[in-house]
């Protein structure tokens, strides 16, 4: 322990000098002008207590610190994540998993939270901290599990993760790479049936959700059989119950597997369903997963989009194969001197003001402000990708709400870390955790200064150091909207998205920035926006904006929100939606399967506004479609990373698995805390103790 004081050590004296003289100038009076009824021996003792009280209570007023160490422990954490989707309880053994297996796992916390922190969660569709499993999610991350634990215990003294699951993942990445990072030993658990049986399945679909009417578009449908060899079945497509489509199909060994593609026509506008169904092979054990319903969502206009660049730049290509991939939009791709900024005519192709949307790809840069310039004189929506050719100094003089200064030809390496208030859109937590992981982009260096219009989505974060820069953010106010991404680079996110997503996130970010800016807010003061259609499990959020006569955002009024579902079976239940940034926000959760309408209503500026629509939970059966469990994947994860495999009877095991290892141990995290003199209790009961042993004789003496 040491005693640190800010002054100069001379301080020190003079406190023990006023001591001094304070105790003095008391007794010394005393001593030669008045007679005292104690003794030399006493009053010494006194002027001793004296001085020392006074002198401790001017140091103690130089506020000196009292530097020591602490030695604070830390046990090891042991992570339970259990299954909590719908495949344990769709096997042979789910009484023994809704009982038994349950009372075992309770036991094994108990043994492991003697020594250890037991925290448990649930994981499925998503990870969540439970003491109670459901097992009602309808789809299974792995993968974006592992993720999360990894991401919420970092830097914690993780001793192990206890994975428990059948190995069967129907979403997202592969988790053993991720199992890998984890660097701690994860203890599997097998659940599930390994024996095959005799089954057939729609195992998979694959389909746009959203087509243009008029159109013909593909389903591809892959159907499986197991020990069904010689055996036939039936596929059909059927929507509002007329037949479109009919094929026999034979079973033609014990490991079938086959894929149909289907082509359907877009006739009518709006959320169409669609049941997918194989009829009952004769000895099929399940038929749980003989059918399913897709839903897409007609529209009867495309979306016209230019990307325009500054020079050819693998960004476009990303960008364009990104957005080809649906087909609600006609995309085409320009370099700018191809472009005559008077006309916004291009040479050869559309004029840019036919477009819905403009995609600029590091314009305005110093041979070209003029298209940049000219497309917001047109009040035509535009996403800004500015990177290293990007003139700054023009860039900020078309007043977009984004500001960038900066003296310097330097750039940024930025990776996103993701704002998941945001509220003109939705996006998932895997999504933003996805794109958390990206690449880096290479930014301009400078300071960043956004209007208050202005929404981030994604913050840069350069190295491990958060920043107050945007990568991407949208401005929603004016008569058009825009969004910037700042940094090029994103055809690095896509490749690393189609390996790991399969282009899932990197398409789905794309397509909502597109959508977000492209809606017309002029003419419609009042929107609420929910996408056509949800999986079943994804949650459903509503957005919403209000906006003022100067095309201003406002969240100022209250907004009253009514959700029924469309077949009338169930009550209406009303809500408020929620302030959010410049508008509203409410987050519905996940809603069963089946059709909904709602309707939202609110007054302003002395105006009764509403909206109204309806939208599709369509229903995902992925966890009926494969159930043979697969404890190869579980067995490999816990070698992988310097563990085992239980069984469930086999749970108490890991308990002594885990004691049994060195690696495992309570780690005691030293440091030093400064504390003042004062906070310390018994230095101030030395002083009381001093004042009141001065008083009492005083006092005993008649002296006071």
């Amino acid at each position: 322990m040491q005693i640190s004081l800010g002054y100069p050590w001379y301080f020190v004296a003079l406190c023990l000098l006023l001591g001094a003289v304070y105790s003095v100038a008391l007794y010394y009076v005393r001593w030669r002008k008045k007679e005292s009824s104690y003794s030399r021996k006493v009053k010494i003792g006194l002027s001793v207590l004296r001085f020392l009280s006074v002198s401790a209570i001017a140091f103690l007023l130089l506020s000196p610190l009292v530097k020591r160490q602490v030695h604070e422990k830390e046990k090891p954490v042991i992570l339970i994540a259990e299954d909590n989707s719908q495949s344990p309880m769709l096997s042979k053994d789910s009484a023994y998993y809704r009982g038994d297996y349950r009372k075992a796992m309770a036991k094994l916390i108990d043994k492991l939270d003697k020594n250890y922190e037991v925290v448990r969660f649930g994981y499925g569709s998503e990870l969540r901290q439970t003491d109670e499993l459901t097992n009602t999610d309808p789809s299974t991350d792995m993968a974006q599990a592992l993720r999360d634990l990894k991401q919420r215990y970092k830097g914690r003294n993780v001793g192990a993760v206890v994975l428990t699951g059948d190995g069967i993942y129907n979403r997202g990445a592969n988790p053993l790479a991720l199992a890998e990072q984890m660097a701690c030993p994860i203890y599997t658990v097998a659940l599930g049936d390994t024996m095959v049986r005799s089954d057939a399945a729609i195992a998979s679909t694959r389909y746009n959700r959203e087509v243009l009417m008029g159109s013909r578009f593909p389903v591809e449908i892959t159907v499986k059989a197991a020990k069904l060899k010689g055996r036939r079945s039936t596929l059909t497509v059927s929507h509002k119950g007329k037949q479109l489509y009919s094929k026999e199909i034979g079973y033609t060994s014990d490991h079938f597997a086959t894929t149909e593609t289907v082509l359907l026509d877009a006739e009518e506008a709006g959320v169409q369903t669609y049941r997918i169904a194989i009829s009952t092979a004769e000895g099929e054990v399940s038929v749980a997963n003989n059918s399913c319903v897709v839903s897409v969502n007609v529209i009867d206009s495309r979306r016209k989009i230019a990307i325009v660049a500054a020079a050819p730049h693998p960004d476009v290509a990303a960008i364009r194969r990104s957005l080809e991939g649906n087909q609600s939009y006609d995309v085409s791709v320009y370099l700018a001197k191809d472009i005559d900024p008077a006309t916004l005519a291009v040479t050869k192709g559309v004029n840019l003001k036919d477009c819905q949307l403009v995609i600029l790809h590091q314009l305005p840069t110093v041979g070209d402000r003029g298209v940049a310039k000219a497309l917001a004189v047109a009040h035509i929506p535009v996403i800004y990708v500015i990177g290293s050719q990007t003139d700054i100094p023009a860039f900020n003089a078309l007043a977009t709400g984004l500001t960038i200064t900066t003296n310097l030809k330097k750039t940024n390496e930025v990776t996103a870390s993701g704002h998941r208030g945001f509220a003109p859109f939705a996006m998932e937590d895997y999504a933003f955790s996805t794109v958390e992981q990206y690449p880096p982009l290479t930014a301009p260096f400078g300071d960043y200064s956004l209007q208050e219009a202005v929404q981030v989505l994604f913050s840069a974060k350069i190295g491990d150091i958060m920043s107050d820069q945007p990568l991407i953010a949208v401005n929603g106010s004016g008569q058009v909207r825009t969004a910037f991404v700042v940094g090029e680079g994103m055809w690095r996110w896509r490749m690393r998205d189609i390996s790991e997503q399969g282009g899932q996130v990197f398409d789905q970010l794309l397509s909502q920035l597109v959508l977000y800016t492209t809606i017309e807010v002029h003419d419609k003061p009042f929107r609420i926006t929910l996408q056509p259609i949800y999986k079943e499990g994804e949650p459903v959020v509503v957005n919403g904006e209000l906006y003022n006569s100067n095309f201003q955002p406002t969240n100022t009024a209250d907004v009253k929100f009514t959700l029924r579902p469309a077949s009338g079976d169930g009550e209406a239940k009303e809500y408020m939606l929620n302030r959010s940034g410049t508008g509203y926000k409410l987050s519905l959760g996940a809603l069963p399967r089946g059709t909904y309408s709602y309707t939202a209503s609110t007054t302003f500026d002395k105006k009764n506004l509403s909206a109204s629509g309806s939208f599709v939970v369509s229903e995902l059966n992925l966890e009926e479609q494969t159930l043979v469990a697969d404890h190869s994947l579980l067995r490999t994860i816990a070698e992988q990373t310097g563990a085992q495999m239980a069984t469930p009877d086999c749970l108490d095991s890991i308990a002594v698995w885990i004691a049994g290892r060195d690696d495992i141990r309570t780690i005691v995290h030293s440091h030093n805390i400064s504390t003042p003199v004062f906070h310390l209790w018994w230095v101030l009961a030395l002083l009381v103790v001093m004042l009141a042993a001065e008083w009492a004789v005083r006092k005993y003496y008649s002296e006071i």
